[in-house]
């Protein structure tokens, strides 16, 4: 399971909860989730976006 799957679950906010409220689309979330994308390459932006959704820090979004 993805960091941001798992981040997202312990929250309690769907994927589509998730892009509503952090404007990144769901589609690149569902990409980051299911390894289709990296999330190590994303952008500082999304990577920003989603963490202050999620009330995490950017690094806890990325993968080892």
């Amino acid at each position: 399971m993805s960091n941001l799957k798992r981040i997202r679950t312990e929250y309690g906010i769907t994927q589509g909860q998730l892009a509503v409220k952090s404007h990144v689309k769901l589609r690149t979330i569902r990409a980051y989730e299911q390894g289709y994308r990296d999330i190590n390459k994303a952008s500082y932006e999304n990577l920003s976006k989603l963490a202050t959704t999620l009330k995490c820090s950017v690094t806890e979004l990325l993968e080892e």
